[in-house]
């Protein structure tokens, strides 16, 4: 049998992180130090071209929360920086005749700035979405990645439409938090959490608007570069998208293998031989995940078990704290105390 290709970590160009040590600055903390806990040296991101993994992007925005604590760092960063944080996509979207034509340009070259990822513009109830996921189920804390996207990209629509511009609706994968209030001032809109895309929704005649000063010919030579250089990385990251599909099909309580292999087109007997393949079972992979899920969630002191226990997947909260406890010995409640208490116990006794 062939072995499957799976790249086992996706990447993102370093131009993304580009004005974060700044910003960290800026906020009166010292940047080196953050970046040497999540394994980024400052060299790395000099280069625009180069890559990190995408999973020590993500952390790095998480830590950057963490020690500045900044509970909304990737929104306040994102807000504070432009669509250039996405290198020559961000040119080239500024060099187009309308938004529209901008926000599909966008999606079409998002992979070649990060991959395993989606951007889609798409139609639903006679609004327009923009949407965006990392397809890559192994990683779990992106939350500062998401908002910090979602903000690049209504400060992107401001600029061209107005300050004024306000959505319809933003939505997040996350949960939400204890205060929204930030949210809603940052915004303008209704905010949701806990969807299967981040997204902002908006009328869709906003695609037909101008882009003021677009110069078509250097977008003509700015899409041009991005073609010649254009690396195809193709990543079948099966199992990354595999735990993607498992963590969405947690709150939509279809959580099957065969429900799994439709969402990601293959077929029920082709996604069982891969993972066989990888040493790899399904069932083994579908609690592993739940149990990371629990543990992130039960850190999270605002939310109760009762929700938790929903979010996973549970009929009961008894359910939920019977199988919590057969996993780490100790009950949901008595694991939420010793966190607070500044003794969590470690992701090994979940395994």
């Amino acid at each position: 049998m062939t072995r499957p290709a799976v790249m086992t970590s996706p990447t993102i160009r370093t131009i993304a992180a580009s004005g974060i040590v700044g910003f960290i600055e800026s906020l009166g903390f010292e940047a080196d130090v953050i970046l040497h806990s999540t394994e980024v040296e400052n060299c790395d991101l000099d280069d625009p071209f180069g890559r990190l993994p995408l999973a020590v992007y993500c952390n790095l925005l998480e830590e950057a929360s963490r020690r500045t604590n900044m509970e909304r760092f990737g929104l306040h960063f994102g807000f504070a920086s432009d669509i250039r944080l996405l290198g020559e996509i961000g040119n080239l979207v500024n060099c187009v005749p309308t938004v529209g034509t901008a926000l599909r340009e966008l999606c079409r070259n998002f992979s070649g700035l990060q991959e395993q990822s989606e951007l889609r513009l798409r139609f639903e109830g006679g609004l327009a979405l923009l949407e965006y996921r990392i397809r890559d189920g192994r990683i779990a804390d992106r939350q500062q990645d998401s908002e910090l996207t979602l903000g690049v990209l209504l400060n992107f629509l401001r600029k061209m439409l107005g300050s004024s511009f306000v959505p319809e609706e933003i939505r997040f994968e996350h949960i939400e938090p204890a205060d929204c209030r930030e949210y809603h001032a940052s915004f303008g809109a209704e905010v949701s959490f806990v969807s299967e895309r981040n997204a902002i929704i908006f009328r869709p005649n906003v695609l037909a608007a101008r882009i003021p000063q677009a110069d078509l010919i250097r977008g003509a030579l700015i899409d041009s570069t991005i073609k010649n250089k254009k690396q195809v990385r193709w990543s079948n990251n099966l199992v990354g998208l595999v735990c993607d599909e498992i963590r969405i099909g947690f709150a939509r309580g279809d959580l099957t293998l065969a429900t799994v292999a439709h969402k990601i087109g293959m077929s029920e007997s082709s996604l069982y031989r891969h993972l066989c393949y990888e040493g790899i079972n399904f069932v083994d992979l579908v609690r592993g995940i739940r149990r990371e899920f629990a543990v992130n969630l039960l850190n999270k002191e605002h939310i109760s078990l009762g929700e938790i226990a929903l979010l996973l997947g549970y009929s009961e909260q008894s359910a939920f704290s019977r199988a919590f406890k057969k996993w780490t010995g100790v009950t949901p409640l008595d694991y939420r105390k010793q966190c607070l208490a500044g003794l969590p116990l470690g992701l090994s006794h979940l395994i």
